[in-house]
């Protein structure tokens, strides 16, 4: 899904606590990453996302931050779509994608809704 969408992904897994992070390569070569103080924001992000993903009201559907939107700090620059799913023995994960504002936000919610709909059948 990284690879396919050029974006940063992370998978929880909320009753194991275990974060599995992809997408380095591509979301660094991304342009607005030329600028080395959006690094450092985007780092500040994710170091955010993580202590506080526990505490995000997720309910069922995809939920989508846009900027200045995102409810953690240095994220006016990036987006987030992230959306809960219950796999097959009923653990609970959230799936969550970071990039650029500009990505193609119909393509990135397809990918999601198509890996959750695997997630939850096997």
């Amino acid at each position: 899904m990284a690879e396919e969408s050029s974006n940063f992904i992370i998978f929880n897994l909320l009753e194991r606590d275990f974060l599995w992070k992809e997408g380095w390569e591509g979301i660094l070569q991304e342009p607005e990453f030329e600028e080395k103080d959006l690094i450092s924001n985007f780092t500040e992000l994710l170091e955010s996302f993580e202590e506080n993903i526990e505490n995000l009201k997720i309910s069922s559907g995809i939920k989508v931050y846009i900027g200045k939107e995102n409810p953690f700090p240095k994220a006016k620059d990036f987006s987030i779509i992230f959306s809960k799913c219950l796999l097959p023995n009923e653990e609970e994960a959230i799936l969550t994608l970071l990039g650029p504002k500009r990505m193609n936000y119909d393509e990135n919610i397809s990918l999601i809704n198509s890996l959750i709909k695997l997630l939850e059948k096997y």
